[in-house]
């Protein structure tokens, strides 16, 4: 196995690495939304349109 190759696998891991605590995170950052959603959907709502102006379609 060249350098290169041992390179390409290791650049490979920590890319599968990043996106999996990217992953993480968007899972951590949607609970924590649904539970805002629970206790107050206004506030919740209002937030979400705060954060995607571009989204809001109502």
């Amino acid at each position: 196995m060249s350098v290169l190759d041992r390179l390409r696998l290791r650049l490979r891991r920590v890319k599968i690495r990043l996106r999996l605590r990217r992953a993480r995170r968007a899972d951590a950052a949607i609970e924590e939304l649904l539970q805002e959603i629970g206790r107050d959907p206004a506030r919740a709502m209002e937030a979400l349109r705060k954060r995607f102006p571009h989204a809001d379609n109502t």
